[in-house]
């Protein structure tokens, strides 16, 4: 099974975005976080096959979350 990461701080926002991958992603499994912070554990706990990631995250640059999932894989 395939696993989908969605990362967006705006909280109605990303339950849509969560919302509409789980209905139209058949055979996915969809995770998502709030903020950087809980990407990484996300990421350090499971296997991400993809990602939709803000950039403009609070705690940091959606762009620092990319280069260490690409530094997991």
């Amino acid at each position: 099974m395939k696993t989908l990461l969605i990362v967006e701080d705006e909280r109605r926002l990303r339950e849509s975005l969560v919302l509409d991958a789980k209905n139209s992603a058949d055979g996915w499994t969809v995770h998502d976080a709030e903020n950087l912070a809980s990407a990484r554990a996300l990421l350090n706990a499971k296997h991400v096959d993809a990602m939709f990631v803000d950039l403009g995250l609070p705690d940091g640059d959606g762009f620092e979350l990319i280069r260490l999932c690409r530094q997991l894989n």
